[in-house]
């Protein structure tokens, strides 16, 4: 049965592409505020707001592979497992994201969304694609 997001799951490596789009579009984001140099591009968000962004693109986008897996209630199992803490993780972007200067001392989460660089979920994403694509086929 085809759905509409069969572009996503077929062939495999259309994923990665579409990761380097999302990353692409974090270093627009991060060049757009002008606040880095360099590599820092890379492996920095510019501003807690855009690091929330950031964040929130990588949860949407992991969310949209619940069909892709549902066809194995194992995979499924610890797919939502990562589903709920990546959520998890953008709401508390959010909530910190919100509350103005005051970001600055809710440290750990703040720290973390200041983390959401396009290298970052670059490699989480492939990583967490890499383990469910090919660790659980041969189990």
């Amino acid at each position: 049965m085809a759905t509409p997001l069969d572009f996503l799951y077929s062939p495999v490596t259309s994923k990665y592409l579409i990761d380097l789009f999302i990353a692409g579009v974090t270093i627009f984001l991060n060049i757009i505020s002008d606040d880095l140099k360099g590599w820092q591009y890379l492996y920095k968000s510019s501003h807690i707001l855009i690091g929330t962004i950031s964040w929130t693109f990588f949860a949407v986008y992991l969310t949209l592979f619940i069909p892709h897996y549902s066809g194995d209630l194992d995979k499924l199992t610890i797919f939502s497992f990562v589903l709920i803490f990546f959520w998890l993780v953008t709401v508390g972007c959010w909530v910190c994201s919100t509350l103005g200067q005051g970001w600055k001392s809710h440290e750990t989460i703040s720290k973390i969304a200041l983390g959401g660089s396009p290298l970052i979920l670059f490699i989480l994403s492939f990583a967490i694609f890499v383990f469910f694509d090919y660790y659980f086929w041969t189990i």
